[in-house]
């Protein structure tokens, strides 16, 4: 059965590769037909065909080929060879049309990307159960925020004064900047103790990473990080936290944690206002078991993250669509700007292994909202990555089109090609590194 579940999130995520790869190419052949350009092959995938027919009396060969981790149209242009016994009008070429004509073909990829991007999202925002934590934070600059907790009857947690429906108060880890904190990272208890089974115990700090939670996966003191406190500079930035040092939780010799639970209660003032009123402390002690599997985890202390669940209207359907785009476009734009200012970026970069793991991981602990979310989020990834100009992507070619356009003269042909061979070369050295990667980071 097990083989069977990966087989089947293999086979899913190709064919949702697949239709973002469709969609982006049929951009490119609607908009070189309707210029009336000769299409030679629309293509899924690279390598050997599998499938490779058109119609009678068409003139572009439909392929799917072994290899579908892309795709292309062939169009006729100077240096492409056609079919023998086929003949072709040279104004028929995609090198004769106008330039903005050819702009417009090249770009018609990523506007069909961001246009299923939309449609992606707003299936996921309309039609599909919304599943959230619910927290609150008073403004972006707020050094605390609150996520509202379940304690289960008679359970540790209950027992140790902790009503359901509380709300939890974490502090913000500050990331370089007084007014600027670490996403989904947030201080539970400075002072946590955490004891080993030798007898001996340390005082530790206890974090939790929300990207690390899942709607299936919400038990409390399983989702803790430990981190040691240093005084490096790196750390005094974080709070005195050093995010290098992790102690594993995991590991078989820790025996349990001790940690205190802040919660309040919120409510809204005359003003308008929201007020945190009743905080109060509690301490709870989780111990460590051994499970069925021969894995270490923390004993269920009854505390887990509340889940929202609702339906959105069309209205607010309609509106998240647009804000889940802007912020995916955001988010994407600055990862790759990160790339250039920090090295630590590029340990979070990841390939096809790594989204096919990751989309798989969300389908099963977060429901089809959430994963048809993250393919809207891929889906504007692949139109912006498609418009850098960088050579061998969509974006370099337009590029070319606007200088040349601009300038009133044409770039030598033999310099566009060797300028184009070499970004494809680079382009793949990058992507059979990132594979590596990925299949390393799977051990």
């Amino acid at each position: 059965m097990a083989f069977l579940s990966v087989l089947g999130y293999i086979v899913l995520f190709i064919l949702c590769l697949s239709v973002l790869i469709v969609v982006h190419e049929l951009g490119h052949l609607a908009t070189a037909k309707a210029f009336n350009v000769y299409c030679l092959e629309f293509s899924i995938g690279f390598g050997p065909a599998i499938f490779h027919r058109k119609r009678k009396k068409g003139e572009t060969y439909f392929s799917i080929r072994a290899f579908p981790l892309g795709g292309y149209v062939s169009m006729y242009e100077e240096g492409v060879e056609l079919p023998e016994g086929v003949t072709v009008d040279p104004s028929r070429s995609f090198d004769h049309i106008k330039k903005w004509k050819r702009i417009i073909i090249l770009f018609a990829g990523v506007f069909n990307n961001c246009i299923l991007a939309l449609i992606i999202f707003f299936i996921s925002e309309a039609a599909c159960l919304q599943r959230s934590f619910v927290y609150y934070q008073e403004e972006a600059t707020s050094p605390s925020v609150c996520f509202q907790i379940e304690a289960t009857p008679d359970s540790q947690a209950s027992k140790a004064g902790v009503e359901a429906g509380s709300w939890n108060k974490y502090t913000r880890i500050h990331s370089g900047d007084s007014n600027i904190f670490m996403p989904s990272a947030y201080l539970l208890d400075r002072e946590a103790l955490l004891s080993y089974q030798d007898g001996t115990s340390e005082k530790v700090a206890a974090v939790v990473s929300t990207d690390k939670l899942t709607f299936n996966q919400r038990q409390f003191a399983n989702n803790l990080r430990f981190y040691e406190f240093s005084t490096s500079e790196q750390a005094k930035i974080n709070d005195g936290i050093d995010f290098n040092k992790e102690i594993a939780a995991s590991s078989t010799t820790i025996k349990e944690i001790t940690f205190v639970v802040t919660t309040v209660k919120l409510s809204r003032g005359e003003d308008g206002k929201t007020k945190e009123e009743d905080l109060a402390q509690y301490e709870l002690t989780v111990g460590r078991k051994l499970n069925d599997d021969q894995t270490w985890s923390f004993e269920d202390s009854g505390l887990s993250f509340y889940i929202w669940e609702r339906y959105n209207s069309i209205g607010d359907a309609f509106k998240n669509t647009f804000s889940d785009f802007g912020y995916s476009a955001g988010a994407i734009v600055r990862s790759l700007g990160s790339l250039f200012t920090s090295a630590e970026s590029w340990k979070q970069v990841g390939g096809i292994v790594s989204i096919g793991v990751q989309t798989s991981s969300i389908l099963a602990d977060m429901g089809i909202g959430k994963f048809l979310y993250v393919w809207g989020l891929i889906s504007v990834n692949l139109a912006i990555v498609n418009l850098l100009p960088f050579p061998g992507l969509d974006g370099w070619q337009i590029l070319v089109l606007v200088v040349e356009m601009v300038a009133h003269k044409e770039i030598p042909e033999k310099i566009k090609n060797v300028v184009s061979i070499v970004g494809l070369v680079l382009l793949m050295a990058f992507a059979a590194l990132i594979l590596v990667k990925d299949i390393i980071g799977l051990f």
